[in-house]
């Protein structure tokens, strides 16, 4: 299955792409299903937290999905011989090729394809009868293994009926019954599919395909320097990536070296760049060839550099999400997609996800990385425990020499860690206390607080506690999951960071979590 990669993209970039697509029908595929126990055909939903991968549509991108549970089976045909079923070339859907070179409408045109005696069923008086199996994913892991192929004689299976009746049933979980038919047992029985008449279905298998794995792996030799995070949708890992674009390498490179600024003027150009080495076809890059094609964006004129902009975007999110934004019409029908106002900021919170968590990660195994370097354990009475004293005189030492970008790069290194850090003892919001009520708020250091992602807003919110005038100066308080002191408060969780700017002035400085 591959390495997994500890930095991952913030899956919100794939909830809030779905709300915009909200008019496009879910991601479907659609095998052949046999009910072998007599009690239904039984599947299960995508389960994101412990997904199962498959490669439905052959394209070596394996995708969570929707899956037929152990006492149930697909129907399969190993078609090159070796001893697995590899993808949905092999499952009898719309993925399957038939003999004239086209694919299958779905799961019963495939099984047609065989009744090479157009009798209305495939049996042993048909050719490739003897090498069909039906696959039973015992442990449910998306791989078949050789003991979870069976051959239909020793489930007592003698025929498949190629006929079929239109159901559409939408269950649950998500998947879909589209059609049902029936098969004979060896005893000229028939069975019932639940409360429905037949033993087999044409089950439309529910996909996420922001959550993927790719059927092979790049070798990273000599690419090791360079930061990782995990793909997702039909990108690569990010040093995988690279090892297909010597421009991303060199920018990965670029952005290790740069300092803050020169970092997040680099994130959205690694962005496209990483988008760029998949091969899937987006909307604005070959998905509706063939097809009369208009985009519109509403308040943004067609050719501008604001439209080019949302080109791009829209191309990024596609790649990392797996899928286009419409569903692209069979033959050559004209297609208008329509980008209202909101359906743009749906789509722009999508990318700010994305782009948030690329940038947080890049930047944990860049410039942060000697900070997290830093901390070391520590063995007493009480057990094993982290050690912060390295890390806090580092921040002491830059806060000697520029006090402004010290208080940022601890404000920035607090969002960063406060996950990973939560339960390590440290409080580095007591330095960063410290810090704010020792040196005055600059302009130079507004400036590198915005930098880092806090917010000068001037407003209330829930998530942020503004200490009032009469907090002791000396003394910490606590309100809830807020500490105030002075000019300072800072809000679990988040962090979110609050100031009082001077006498009558109660802005707020927040970062929403």
């Amino acid at each position: 299955m591959g390495e997994k990669l500890y930095y991952l993209l913030n899956p919100q970039l794939a909830v809030d792409f779905t709300s915009a697509t909200v008019a496009t029908p879910p991601v479907r595929r659609d095998p052949l299903v046999f009910d072998l126990d007599g009690d239904g055909l039984e599947t299960a939903g995508v389960n994101t937290a412990n997904p199962i991968y498959f490669d439905h549509d052959a394209d070596g991108v394996k995708t969570a999905t929707g899956w037929v549970k152990a006492d149930d089976a697909f129907l399969v045909l190993d078609k090159n011989a070796n001893g697995t079923i590899d993808s949905g070339s092999e499952l009898f859907g719309d993925a399957m090729l038939k003999s004239n070179g086209q694919l299958a409408a779905d799961g019963f045109d495939a099984l047609r394809d065989l009744d090479a005696n157009l009798d209305g069923k495939v049996d042993a008086a048909d050719g490739q009868f003897a090498n069909l199996r039906l696959w039973r994913d015992l442990n449910q892991d998306g791989i078949s293994q050789a003991n979870e192929l069976f051959k239909l004689g020793s489930q007592n299976i003698a025929a498949i009926n190629v006929g079929s009746t239109e159901h559409s049933q939408i269950l649950a979980n998500g998947n879909q019954l589209a059609d049902i038919g029936s098969y004979v047992k060896t005893d000229g029985s028939s069975g019932a599919l639940g409360e429905v008449s037949g033993n087999l279905g044409d089950i439309n298998l529910i996909q996420d395909t922001f959550h993927s794995q790719f059927s092979d792996h790049l070798n990273t030799t000599g690419f090791e320097a360079l930061p990782d995070m995990q793909g997702a949708g039909q990108v690569r890992s990010l040093r995988e990536a690279a090892t297909l674009s010597p421009v991303l390498a060199q920018l990965l490179t670029d952005f290790a070296a740069a300092d803050r600024a020169g970092q997040q003027a680099l994130l959205d150009t690694v962005l496209k760049a990483w988008s760029d080495t998949s091969t899937m076809a987006s909307t604005f890059t070959g998905a509706y060839a063939g097809h009369s094609l208009s985009v519109n964006i509403q308040n943004v004129a067609a050719g501008s550099a604001a439209y080019n902009a949302w080109a791009d975007k829209l191309t990024v999110l596609e790649h990392f999400n797996g899928r286009t934004f419409n569903t692209v019409p069979a033959g050559t029908t004209a297609a208008t997609i329509n980008l209202w106002s909101v359906t743009q900021d749906l789509l722009q919170s999508s990318y700010e996800a994305l782009k948030n968590s690329v940038y947080q990660s890049l930047v944990l195994q860049t410039r942060v990385k000697p900070l997290l370097d830093l901390i070391s354990l520590r063995v007493n009475e009480n057990g094993i425990a982290l050690d912060f004293t390295e890390v806090n005189a580092e921040f002491d030492r830059r806060a000697a020499l520029n006090p402004g970008s010290a208080t940022a790069d601890l404000a920035e290194f607090i969002i960063m860690t406060k996950d990973s850090l939560k339960d390590s003892g440290w409080q580095g919001w007591e330095k960063l206390v410290e810090y704010v009520n020792t040196y005055p708020m600059t302009p130079e250091l507004r400036s590198e607080l915005v930098l880092v992602g806090v917010k000068f807003d001037g407003t209330s919110s829930d998530d942020t506690v503004v200490g009032d005038a009469g907090n002791n100066p000396h003394q910490l308080r606590r309100f809830g999951q807020s500490w105030c002191r002075r000019r300072f408060c800072y809000h679990e969780p988040g962090p979110v960071f609050a100031f009082r700017l001077g006498r009558g002035d109660r802005r707020q400085l927040g970062r929403q979590p």
